[in-house]
């Protein structure tokens, strides 16, 4: 196990192509040119892995399977761009884990895998989504995004409180965002102190603004507001229905 060095190459070809790490231990291949290889393996008795958002995500020629082993094996991905929605986890494990880390002075988006995930991102203004799983998400400095764009079920989301439940938010634990996405379900949004954007997207959506400057944006559906509880709007406080309804 180890770095890997910056010059290496590794080229797959035709057919599916696997990188085998047979040997356990610590291995870093960001820095590594990895092209047309399918599929990343754990062989020895646990191991942990590094890789970078270029190398790994499913598509374009990237890696699509990760397979594990009866030990315990660590995946920690790197990027501006981190996307493990398309990757396939075999014979991975609850003991397993799988790390999403953002660059510190970049705008990140950083979309978690089917697993269970700990995403943080960096300085500046990140947009995270988490996917299916219970996912660990920390938005880090700057103004960030929590987006549930991708569940069609239905999530509940208390910045105030800091809890997350139904759908793909079942299990997560999540700090320091300050705007949150729905997806297509129905949707319950609600914000804090801060000045949120609440984006209910498809469904028929509650939105429940803090007691900040909010911006609440229902989208498509049948969507409620209230904003609050039993103090007036903020002067510059935004709704915007998409068509919904408007309650107090």
């Amino acid at each position: 196990g180890g770095e890997a060095a910056a010059a290496e190459t590794v080229a797959g070809g035709g057919g599916k192509d696997t990188i085998d790490l047979i040997l356990g231990g610590a291995f870093d291949f960001g820095g590594v040119s990895i092209s047309a290889v399918e599929r990343v393996r754990f062989s020895g008795f646990g191991g942990a892995l590094a890789l970078a958002d270029s190398q790994i995500g499913g598509t374009g020629g990237r890696i699509a399977i990760v397979i594990g082993n009866a030990g315990v094996d660590h995946l920690t991905v790197t990027g501006t761009a981190v996307d493990l929605s398309g990757v396939t986890f075999s014979n991975w494990s609850a003991s397993d884990t799988i790390a999403i880390v953002g660059e510190a002075g970049a705008s990140n988006v950083l979309t978690g895998s089917s697993r269970d995930d700990v995403i943080t991102g960096g300085n500046l203004d990140d947009v995270i989504a988490g996917g299916a799983g219970a996912d660990d998400m920390n938005g880090g400095g700057g103004i960030d995004t929590l987006s549930y764009a991708g569940d069609s079920t239905g999530v509940v989301i208390n910045l105030s409180t800091g809890t997350a439940d139904f759908g793909d938010a079942a299990g997560d634990v999540f700090s320091g965002f300050t705007n949150v996405i729905g997806g297509s379900g129905d949707d319950t949004l609600g914000g804090d102190a801060a000045g949120n954007v609440l984006e209910g997207r498809g469904g028929d959506d509650v939105l429940v603004g803090g007691t900040g400057v909010d911006f609440l944006y229902g989208g498509g559906g049948n969507d409620t507001f209230l904003y609050n509880f039993d103090e007036e709007v903020e002067p510059l406080e935004v709704i915007d229905g998409g068509g919904g309804n408007f309650d107090k």
